[in-house]
């Protein structure tokens, strides 16, 4: 064999080559040995192996089954959340469009609130005017009751009395009747003239801002002075009271 020197006898050939087989085969059962345990860890790895693998796929089972699930209730909510932001924005636009509807009716009632105050301020001046106004009539009324007319006029007669009172300048012609009436229909009553002195071309009534009043009827034909007017009751009269209560 190469490497060792060539043999000289038979004999140590034959020694030298059972000790070579006998090293071979040590090296064999060696060798299997080592085999087979490579083998046992081999074996003892892919079981390893084969129960890691199992329990990974079981893992990853159990984790595909929570993400399917997590999967559908991610969709379930995005659905709801979808739901809520249209239902939110249709809210939003109700209550903003009852906001400006809110706030033009506050407006609204904002003008109609300064409009009454100033119809009610408007009232109370007239009120105020007619008061006074009714004081002077009841005045007027109370100083020559012969100047107002009766309650039932014959107006039929006013064109011949017109006639009559501008064809003569006397004072005859004045009514003998002193009855007198306010007109019920009119806030403050109204006290009207008799007939003839209504068309008298010199006769007025004039009132001022102390709620004072003065009736003059002159006749241009006489030169005398009229007589001088009575003056006017008192203010605490129950007609005057019960006009001052309005």
């Amino acid at each position: 064999m190469a490497g060792h020197p060539p043999c000289n006898s038979k004999t140590i050939c034959l020694q030298r080559s059972d000790k070579r087989v006998n090293d071979l085969g040590l090296q064999v059962r060696m060798l299997k040995a080592e085999n087979a345990q490579l083998k046992k860890e081999i074996s003892l790895l892919k079981e390893m192996h084969t129960a890691s693998a199992e329990r990974e796929k079981n893992r990853t089972e159990t984790h595909r089954e929570k993400y399917e699930r997590l999967l559908e209730e991610h969709k379930k909510i995005v659905k709801l959340n979808s739901e809520m932001e249209d239902k939110l924005l249709t809210l939003v636009e109700s209550i903003q469009k009852e906001r400006a509807e809110f706030v033009k009716t506050i407006g609204e009632l904002k003008k109609k609130c300064s409009d009454s105050e100033a119809t009610i301020n408007s009232l109370i001046a007239s009120c105020e005017s007619y008061k006074r106004d009714c004081l002077i009539a009841t005045e007027l009324l109370h100083a020559d009751p012969s100047h107002f007319l009766p309650v039932n006029p014959d107006t039929s007669t006013f064109p011949s009395k017109r006639e009559d009172r501008l064809s003569t300048s006397s004072e005859d012609h004045l009514l003998s009747n002193t009855s007198h009436f306010f007109v019920p229909s009119t806030f403050p009553p109204i006290g009207m003239y008799s007939i003839d002195p209504l068309f008298h071309p010199h006769s007025s009534v004039g009132s001022s801002n102390d709620d004072s009043a003065t009736v003059s009827d002159v006749n241009e034909s006489k030169p005398s002075t009229p007589p001088p007017r009575p003056q006017p009751p008192s203010l605490n009269s129950p007609v005057v009271a019960k006009i001052l209560e309005i």
